[in-house]
């Protein structure tokens, strides 16, 4: 008799989607099943959509290929932050929901900041700016179109949409809902006084629920469509971060730094209570929710987004290259040939990034790399030094003794990154777990199901049983002096600072 547990994990990013079914004997996890779909914004006279049936109908075909296949005992669902859908006072759903992509974001951002300063609302919900922040879209839409919320009965973010059309049940999941820039983080609430200063009902917000704690029956509907009659959808830590971070493989009162690496990189600290002040304000640091209502206190940086890019048009032009043979280049090429600041605005959208890249080190005075390795490897130790500066501020704010950086994600795997990464910081640096998101999310369930009884459980599961790489710092000295080079190169590049 088979006596595994079959969970299933939906995890959808800006880009791709994925439901991965993970089977757990007691003492192990094991992904067995993939089902994957892309995701994309559609622009509609001038407007960045999310196409939500589309989405929706991915998930069921998801539902209905492992549901017959597998004893389905839960699933969950973690998505991207930011954004939201609207339902209507008949329970329908008002409009696909718009990306934070669309320019009414920066709109709405420019009309809120004249009424309140960005300062103002740091202090009061210790989240970063963004010009896609939840509160700046529905600011906007409150000011020029507010016919939909007039008539809405709920507003409801992107996992707790999905959620709400497969057991037509409504929830605040807490680490999605504290991307909004409208929560509360000292009480991990919504900030009512501020939904309501800025126009909106307080009965559109529904309650805040806590990853691993609810659960809910699907529509007998969908039960008899995908064969999943004994599954319940668990809340787990739908933001998509919070979901990574559980996977961190860290050990119980552990201080530590994680870094999520994808096309972004988000580093930060775990902590019990945000940290709201100057600096982070000033750094655009955020105070983010976590499991078991932790902070996650963190910055966004860019990341495998400036690789990624180049290997785009690396491909375009009929030079193909893998993540593996890039890896093997790199060794015989020079070292700190040459710094590009990744944050710099000439690298934030989609363009011919090795031409963006050249033209940045002719600008600043330095040599131009030429070959992919010389621009992959000039990427690498920019990065590298870019994380260096958030680790310093994070030491620095926390006065904690921080020995080890964990990096997952699908970052994790590029191995010479990672070394830059410890000669940079001085620090051993652990990598490993890609799939970190889908991991979390199945373990909230399993966690709900009474399978673990906490993340340290869970996460010492993650490091007797994957495969993590350590990485010992390098030549250390050199790595220092060459920090003082990337400043000087970075302070004078004359780029516009996001």
């Amino acid at each position: 008799m088979d006596r595994k547990k079959y969970v299933l994990s939906f995890d959808l990013g800006a880009s791709s989607g994925r439901g991965i079914v993970f089977s757990f004997d007691g003492t192990r996890m094991e992904q067995i099943c993939q089902h994957r779909f892309g995701n994309q914004a559609v622009y509609l006279n001038g407007t960045a959509y999310w196409d939500f049936l589309y989405l929706y109908q991915n998930i069921l075909e998801a539902m209905i290929r492992v549901g017959t296949q597998y004893p389905i005992s839960s699933m969950g669902i973690d998505t991207w932050g930011l954004d939201y859908g609207v339902i209507d006072s008949c329970g329908r759903l008002s409009g696909n929901p718009v990306s934070y992509r669309d320019k009414r974001g920066a709109a709405g951002a420019d009309l809120l900041l004249r009424k309140m300063t960005g300062k103002e609302l740091y202090q009061r919900t210790g989240t970063q700016f963004l010009c896609g922040n939840t509160i700046y879209q529905l600011f906007y839409e409150i000011q020029k179109h507010p016919e939909q919320l007039n008539n809405a009965e709920a507003v409801l973010m992107i996992p707790d949409l999905i959620s709400y059309f497969l057991t037509g049940k409504k929830g605040a999941e807490y680490t999605i809902a504290s991307t909004t820039q409208l929560l509360d983080m000292k009480s991990k609430q919504w900030n009512f006084p501020l939904i309501s200063e800025i126009g909106l009902r307080k009965t559109l917000f529904s309650d805040i629920k806590y990853p691993g704690e609810d659960s809910y029956t699907l529509f007998s509907e969908i039960q008899d469509r995908t064969g999943m009659k004994e599954a319940k959808l668990v809340t787990v830590a739908s933001h998509d971060t919070a979901s990574a971070v559980l996977a961190v493989p860290a050990a119980e009162k552990e201080n530590f730094i994680y870094i999520s690496s994808g096309t972004w990189s988000v580093i930060g600290i775990e902590t019990r209570e945000p940290v709201i002040n100057e600096k982070g304000f000033l750094g655009n640091f955020t105070n983010e929710g976590g499991f078991g209502k932790t902070i996650r206190y963190c910055r966004s940086l860019t990341g495998m987004w400036l690789i990624q890019e180049c290997m785009r048009c690396w491909k375009e032009l009929g030079q193909t290259i893998t993540y593996d043979q890039m890896g093997e280049g790199l060794k015989d090429t020079e070292e700190f040939m040459c710094f590009i600041y990744p944050e710099n605005e000439a690298f934030q959208k989609q363009c011919d990034m090795p031409k963006a890249i050249q033209e940045y080190c002719r600008k600043t005075g330095q040599k131009v790399p030429q070959s992919q390795a010389q621009i992959a490897r000039c990427i690498y130790e920019s990065l590298a030094m870019n994380y260096l500066e958030t680790v310093e501020i994070l030491k620095e704010q926390k006065k904690a003794d921080y020995a080890r950086i964990y990096i997952v994600g699908g970052g994790s795997q590029a191995a010479f990154l990672n070394q830059c990464v410890a000669n940079a910081t001085g620090m051993q640096v652990a990598a490993g777990i890609s799939e970190a998101t889908s991991y979390g999310n199945a373990f909230a369930q399993l966690y709900h199901a009474g399978e673990f009884h906490s993340q340290w459980e869970f996460r010492e599961m993650l490091k007797r049983e994957e495969n993590i790489r350590y990485y010992e710092p390098e030549n250390k000295d050199v790595w220092k002096l060459m920090y003082e080079r990337y400043r000087r190169v970075i302070k004078n590049d004359g780029g516009q600072r996001i």
